[in-house]
């Protein structure tokens, strides 16, 4: 992870966090970004959850764990993952504070009109 994440405390900012299931989220820890990638990806795929168990069995070391949660049903498809698992660059800094202006803006968009 860019260190530049830690020493401006963006780890817990809007824009640094993932709306996870529960028992994904305890699976995947504190791993890299791009094994967290590859996971998104793979769950966020509409191709399936066989599909998705055979990309977490195939990555190098396997998700072995995720990949019998999906085959015992505990995890389903989760398509709010796609964009995630889609993105080919670093999770860094300009990248959290862009998605957090983002995320922020398109909530401010949704209840202004409601505010009114």
């Amino acid at each position: 992870w860019d260190s530049a994440i830690y020493q401006d405390l963006l780890i817990d900012t809007l824009g640094n966090l993932t709306l996870c299931p529960q028992s994904i989220n305890g699976l995947l820890g504190n791993e890299s970004w791009i094994r967290k990638r590859d996971v998104y990806k793979a769950l966020g795929n509409a191709a399936g959850l066989i599909a998705a168990q055979q990309t977490l069995l195939a990555a190098t070391p396997p998700y072995t764990k995720l990949a019998n949660a999906i085959k015992n049903e505990d995890v389903g498809h989760c398509k709010f993952f796609g964009n995630i698992g889609d993105k080919t660059d670093s999770w860094d800094k300009t990248f959290i504070e862009r998605r957090s202006d983002n995320l922020l803006g398109f909530a401010w968009d949704r209840l202004i009109s409601w505010l009114k």
